[in-house]
């Protein structure tokens, strides 16, 4: 083969790699991956706490923020994630229930966990938070989200908009048997809990 062919088969080699590359890319997912193995859109979407207001309040999204009613009220912009557990590696089932610390009394806005379940998902159950002298809230109702590849109901979701005392909460998952969870969550289930200080 002279120098001139092997250049060009050369040439097409890498740009046959390049396209695989970015087939891959745009399934979501890098070839060393397990493609499917997580949903990017639960982590990525985790920065939203605009995005919840906009979801469950149509005047969010507006220039002119209105007016909290007088008498109190959380505002909802300050909620952030108290508990963010979960990371884009390969995931088993079996999660535990992780734990956080309210230093003061806190509104929870939403409480999701991740449930990939070997790309089955798992109808949505419910939701609670244990604290540490053994009261109970909830357990809520969840709503599923599709997760990666379409598999249904991978992401349970609860909105308690339930204010909580200060102490010590672990998250109770009505089916742990089938809670993400891996080697880099030592064990814990993948979990979001957004909060904000209760006003």
């Amino acid at each position: 083969m002279s120098s001139e062919r092997a250049h060009i088969h050369g040439k097409a080699k890498t740009m046959l790699l390049a396209i695989a590359v970015l087939a891959a890319l745009s399934a979501g997912c890098l070839i060393t991956d397990s493609c499917g193995d997580y949903d990017r859109a639960f982590y990525e979407k985790r920065r939203y706490q605009k995005e919840a207001l906009q979801r469950d309040d149509p005047s969010a999204g507006q220039a002119e923020p209105q007016e909290q009613p007088s008498g109190g009220g959380t505002d909802a912009a300050s909620a952030e994630p108290v508990v963010a557990i979960g990371n884009p590696k390969a995931v088993q089932n079996g999660g535990t229930s992780p734990t956080w610390e309210a230093e003061t009394s806190m509104i929870v806005t939403e409480i999701n966990t991740y449930h990939w379940n070997d790309g089955k998902g798992k109808s949505p159950g419910t939701l609670a938070l244990q604290s540490g002298d053994g009261k109970t809230y909830g357990p809520w109702q969840t709503s599923g989200l599709p997760g990666q590849g379409g598999v249904p109901n991978a992401t349970w979701v609860a909105k308690p908009d339930e204010v909580v005392p200060p102490g010590t909460y672990k998250v109770v998952d009505s089916d742990p048997g089938s809670w993400s969870q891996n080697a880099d969550s030592k064990g814990v289930g993948f979990t979001n809990v957004i909060a904000a200080p209760a006003e």
